[in-house]
């Protein structure tokens, strides 16, 4: 087995691939100024940023030496028995000597590194590179950092993981992939509107072409439409054309946003006193599909649609305050959102099993955007107070001790729903739309000069974990922002789209 994305990604190989191009060692170790290969990186100063590769929870890292001279290897979150070691190719990795330095985990250990080894080779004269390379003990994988060359600096990553989530994006459906056909939908639309936040935030307009690529290829402005449509995913694309009109200017995008929310409209139900049913086929009210309608609707207000936008959004925002099931949803003061609520077969509004009262990272972020929305069309600044609440519940209660965001049920399946062809699962977006909206609620509260709590440096925290513990290669970002990654095959366009988001979200902060 060879999996390899592009040159400057990780890659994870079978034992016998890994040695099949394997040149000769060398006879004698290389020296420059009177240090050899092999020698201790004890005390040695490291880039601050430096290439990873993924194997079964362990991270390798090629560590580079800030004279860009020697690189060590090292292995973490391991176990005895685990290797790590150096490749070195002279020849742009057609071949390389291999297991340069290889050092086991000891006895009682989690880690372990290399010696230092020369990038070049002054007599005779040739330039060559390094990678890391490392394997758990009792299995047959082998990751592998991208190769890297003395006089190779790192990328920019917030640029350079948009890049990463383009290769994702086929031309020719106008989304990315590869994706299950549901969560294809819905990630897309995410994907779309990370990409446009990047290039509103940063003026990076490498990509403005595609959004019309993208709006010609939906005339719509929904993938498809069945009798089995989930309203919550024409939400996501509704609020994708919204943002693309305010980048582009073009009001047939916004058109599209008008049209999707009349069809949401239509769902409006008495089920638990009211609310948007969330797909055609039931009547199941869950939070994200009534507060992206929110949203949607105070978005469409602001930007100067017909008024009864607003009432529609005041209405969604009632029922979460006092109806049966909103109210079981939001509850009766600011905290963390459940996921979704039903009414059973003796007619009571009850909370939807499994999953109905879950507290989904997502939610949290999709409500508190959705009000600071709604107070730019009313001027209601008791909603800013409630979105203020969700927020801080969801950054002091959805974390890990590091402060970086988790919840349990979201991470259990590595980011996959199909492991075979690696359709990444709903979970892959959900972190990303919680901080979006964060840096959304923030900046109003900064211009309103109210309190902003600790958001600012737990958006900056997000986005500093992943660099230094979700990320694989150089800008391919996994599931789990603190780490660790199971494989590099476990990294899809889902959790590159919520690793843009974490970049966007901590933009010049």
């Amino acid at each position: 087995m060879r999996f390899i994305v592009s040159g400057a990604l990780a890659i994870l190989l079978s034992s016998g691939a890994a040695t099949a191009a394997a040149a000769p060692a060398p006879l004698a170790p290389i020296c420059r100024d009177g240090v050899c290969d092999g020698a201790d990186a004890a005390g040695a100063a490291e880039r601050a940023v430096n290439p990873h590769g993924w194997v079964w929870y362990r991270k390798i890292t090629l560590r580079v030496r800030t004279d860009a001279r020697m690189a060590w290897a090292s292995i973490e979150n391991g176990a005895p028995s685990d290797e790590v070691w150096i490749d070195r190719s002279w020849d742009a990795g057609s071949t390389w000597e291999g297991r340069l330095g290889v050092i086991k985990i000891p006895a009682n250990g989690r880690a372990a590194r290399t010696g230092m080894y020369h990038f070049d080779d002054p007599a005779p004269a040739r330039t060559g590179m390094l990678r890391a390379c490392g394997k758990a003990g009792d299995r047959p994988e082998i990751a592998c950092t991208p190769w890297v060359r003395s006089a190779e600096s790192p990328p920019a990553l917030h640029r350079a993981s948009v890049d990463v989530l383009m290769g994702a994006y086929d031309g020719s459906k106008g989304m990315w992939g590869p994706g299950e056909p549901e969560q294809g939908i819905w990630l897309s639309a995410n994907a779309l509107t990370a990409l446009i936040d990047y290039m509103a935030r940063t003026g990076d307009r490498r990509y403005y072409g595609k959004i019309a690529e993208i709006a010609a290829r939906h005339p719509s402005g929904l993938p498809r439409t069945t009798i089995e449509d989930y309203y919550d995913d024409f939400g996501w694309w509704a609020l994708a054309w919204v943002r693309a009109y305010d980048l582009t200017g073009e009001p047939s995008y916004l058109d599209k946003a008008e049209n999707i929310a009349t069809l949401i409209k239509n769902q409006w139900d008495t089920v638990c006193g009211g609310g948007i049913r969330w797909r055609h086929s039931d009547h199941i009210k869950n939070a994200i599909t009534n507060a992206l309608y929110i949203k949607l609707t105070a978005s469409l207000r602001r930007r100067q649609r017909n008024a009864n936008w607003l009432v529609e959004a005041q209405r969604t925002w009632n029922w979460f305050r006092n109806g049966t099931g909103g109210q079981m949803l939001a509850g009766t003061s600011p905290g963390l959102v459940k996921d979704a609520v039903y009414e059973n077969g003796s007619g009571q509004c009850v909370y939807f099993p499994p999953i109905g009262a879950n507290t989904y990272t997502y939610l949290q972020g999709a409500l508190a955007g959705g009000l600071a929305e709604l107070y730019g069309a009313s001027g209601d600044v008791a909603l800013l107070d409630w979105a203020a609440g969700v927020a801080n519940a969801a950054t002091s209660r959805l974390v890990l001790g590091s402060g970086v965001l988790y919840y349990d049920p979201e991470e259990r399946d590595e980011g996959l729903k199909d492991e075979a062809n690696r359709y990444p699962s709903d979970g892959t977006a959900f972190k990303g739309v919680t901080v979006r909206n964060l840096r959304e609620l923030y900046d109003t509260s900064v211009r309103l000069g109210r309190p902003t709590g600790n958001w600012r440096a737990f958006l900056l925290r997000q986005s500093e974990s992943l660099i230094q513990d979700g990320r694989s290669g150089w800008t391919e970002f996994g599931l789990h922002w603190a780490g660790p990654l199971r494989l590099g095959r476990y990294i899809t366009f889902g959790t590159q789209q919520s690793a843009v988001d974490a970049f966007n979200a901590a933009y010049g902060l």
